[in-house]
């Protein structure tokens, strides 16, 4: 890997990032299936972590020049103070908001199950209620009409 340098190795380790990122802000574009607000924060994420993942390149590949260049170690102090914090700050955000991306809308709690199939009587569905006979209570078989014989 000595032919790619400092440089070309430091785009060959963060390229994968590069186009995972990319890809995620291109499908969240297009993605029609997502509600607006998670997709709002899905595309933030993703801009906010590739716009990450570039200033962090620029930075690793801008510090041999700026060395090169004769840059003094007070120079490149100041300028670490103002790009080390944005670098820090730019990966937390950017996953907190894909974090809310994947937990807005979602239900705290799970549905109530689907109703279980009729299994007998229920007592407040107002229709008229059955007789129900139980133990010595119970009639027996209903004897013929009697008749009478005038004749």
């Amino acid at each position: 890997m000595r032919f790619l340098g400092y440089s070309g190795w430091q785009l060959v380790t963060q390229l994968p990032t590069l186009i995972v990122l990319a890809t995620g802000l291109v499908l969240a574009l297009v993605s029609r299936r997502l509600p607006r607000g998670p997709r709002g924060l899905l595309l933030a994420g993703a801009a906010v972590l590739l716009l990450g993942a570039l200033l962090n390149l620029v930075w690793v590949l801008a510090l041999p020049r700026l060395v090169a260049d004769g840059w003094s170690a007070v120079q490149m102090s100041r300028l670490t103070l103002v790009v080390g914090p944005l670098l820090a700050l730019l990966h937390p955000a950017g996953l907190g908001l894909l974090v809310a991306a994947a937990l807005t809308g979602r239900r705290t709690t799970a549905p109530p199950p689907p109703p279980t199939p009729w299994s007998g009587w229920q007592p407040d569905s107002g229709e008229p209620r059955p007789q129900q006979w139980a133990g010595p209570d119970v009639p027996g078989p209903t004897p013929p009409p009697q008749t009478v014989d005038h004749g």
